[in-house]
């Protein structure tokens, strides 16, 4: 998923999909201990996306996305 993606989503979903994701990760991480995984790069696929979801969780407590406000300021300056 993409970052945008992660943005519609409310603080309790983006929860329960860390919560999913990381259980993701532990398992590949035994998958690669066992040489189960045919292919390795899931384990930073995974990884960056725990990181995008934690990345969105903070902006979203932190008073929202701020590109949207750049956005917002900057159709407010062209309108003047």
């Amino acid at each position: 998923m993409k970052a945008q993606d992660y943005r519609e989503m409310t603080i309790g979903e983006l929860e329960d999909h860390l919560k999913e994701k990381r259980t993701e990760l532990v398992t590949q991480r035994f998958e690669v201990g066992s040489r189960q995984l045919k292919n390795y790069n899931k384990v930073g696929e995974t990884r960056r996306e725990i990181a995008r979801i934690l990345t969105v969780m903070k902006q979203k407590q932190n008073g929202g996305d701020q590109s949207a406000k750049k956005k917002e300021e900057k159709s407010k300056e062209s309108k003047q």
